[in-house]
């Protein structure tokens, strides 16, 4: 619906559809690179913690990032579905 791929998953629409680009530049900023799957439990789950330097105002400002980075994605994702549900009521509102 929102471009020519035929599979609409939630992968292509997440990470890969043109249309929702402008939607993952946060995401992408953060990260530095374009956002792939594989890239979703470490943001989810944020850094081992037994990997986080015992330093506390280091290890306070790494797990400060990795909630900004949670925050982002979760924002990305409400912003991207939200707006192809909205897309979807309205061309399921066409249809009747």
């Amino acid at each position: 619906m929102h471009c020519d791929e035929p599979d609409d998953t939630v992968e292509h629409t997440l990470f890969n559809c043109p249309f929702w680009a402008e939607d993952r530049r946060e995401m992408e900023q953060c990260v530095g690179r374009p956002l792939q799957p594989n890239d979703v439990p470490d943001i989810i789950l944020g850094p081992e913690q037994e990997l986080l330097p015992d330093a506390a105002s280091r290890r306070r400002r790494i797990e400060a990032m990795a909630e900004g980075l949670r925050l982002a994605f979760g924002r990305m994702v409400e912003a991207i579905l939200g707006r192809k549900e909205d897309a979807e009521r309205v061309r399921q509102a066409r249809l009747f």
